[in-house]
C-alpha cells in the first residue's frame, strides 16, 4: 500500500471517492497544521495567552470550528486573511482534536474546494475516544 497524503485523501473525499469514515481515520493519522497568534516552539508550555484560530462554520457564524490546514502552505495562505493568526505550527491532528472545547468542531482546509468538516458533536465524540485511549494506553504502561 503506497502512502497517501492528506491532500489527497482530500481531494478523493472531495470527487466522492472516500467515504467521511476513512477519510477521518487518515486524518487521525496525520499531522495537520494550526494557526496561533504568537509563536511557539513546543518545547515549552505555550503561554496561556496563545489563541488558536478558530473560524465559523460557513453561514453559522455563531459555531465556532478550529481551523485544521493540510500543509504549511495553506496555513500561510489562509493567514494573510487573519492577520492576527500568522504562526502555523504543525501538530498531531491527535493533539489538535484533544485541545477541541465542548460545542466546537473543527474544518480542515477552511474555505477551500477540498476541506472536511468535523460536527460538534463528531468532535466531542474523537475527544473523549481519544481520551479513554490514552487512558487505556497509560494503564497497560503502568502493568508492565
Amino acid at each position: 500500500m503506497t502512502d497517501v497524503t492528506l491532500d489527497e485523501s482530500l481531494k478523493h473525499f472531495s470527487d466522492g471517492q472516500m467515504d467521511p469514515g476513512d477519510l477521518f481515520a487518515e486524518l487521525l493519522r496525520a499531522n495537520v497544521y494550526v494557526l496561533l497568534d504568537r509563536e511557539w516552539n513546543k518545547k515549552e508550555p505555550a503561554s496561556p495567552e496563545t489563541r488558536l484560530l478558530f473560524v465559523s462554520d460557513g453561514e453559522n457564524y455563531e459555531q465556532a470550528m478550529l481551523a485544521l490546514f493540510s500543509n504549511e502552505q495553506k496555513a500561510r495562505d489562509y493567514s494573510k486573511q487573519a492577520a492576527e493568526f500568522e504562526h502555523a505550527l504543525e501538530v498531531e491532528a491527535v493533539w489538535a482534536f484533544r485541545g477541541i472545547q465542548s460545542g466546537c468542531g473543527a474544518i480542515v482546509n477552511p474555505n477551500s474546494e477540498a476541506n472536511f468538516r468535523v460536527s460538534p458533536e463528531a468532535a466531542n465524540a474523537m475527544r473523549e475516544q481519544i481520551s479513554l485511549a490514552m487512558q487505556s494506553g497509560s494503564e497497560s504502561e503502568d502493568s508492565d
